[in-house]
């Protein structure tokens, strides 16, 4: 059996449940989609240009305490910490981008993997 015939198997029982119904939940999922979309390619477009205003900053900081002391360590906790929460900051933010474009260029796609996952009664 291929998959696009277990999709229709699958969606059967609720488009007869929902009957006209299952029209009008199609179109909501896929206007959602858009949304989720678009508000994730803002939310992860916000998180890179923050993570990139605080590295300036700490970058002025860091110049400014060179020019203090020259032979101070460098590698210290808080720039360890500083970095590795950064890296994630960043994946994240590129994961959301990539994720929001996906969902704008296919919210039909989306849509209905969010109805099979619903109706399936699958964890997504």
């Amino acid at each position: 059996m291929s998959t696009v015939q277990q999709t229709i198997d699958a969606l059967q029982p609720l488009a007869q449940k929902l009957g006209q119904g299952a029209e009008q939940l199609f179109r909501i999922y896929t206007k959602q989609a858009i949304i989720n979309g678009v508000t994730e390619i803002v939310l992860g477009t916000f998180a890179l240009v923050a993570f990139g205003l605080g590295f300036k900053l700490a970058y002025k900081k860091a110049k400014a305490h060179d020019k203090k002391d020259r032979y101070e360590n460098y590698v210290t906790p808080t720039l360890i910490l500083g970095s590795i929460m950064g890296a994630i900051v960043v994946f994240a933010a590129v994961w959301a981008i990539a994720d929001g474009i996906n969902e704008l260029l296919n919210p039909q796609y989306v849509a209905l993997h969010n109805i099979i996952t619903d109706v399936s009664g699958q964890v997504n």
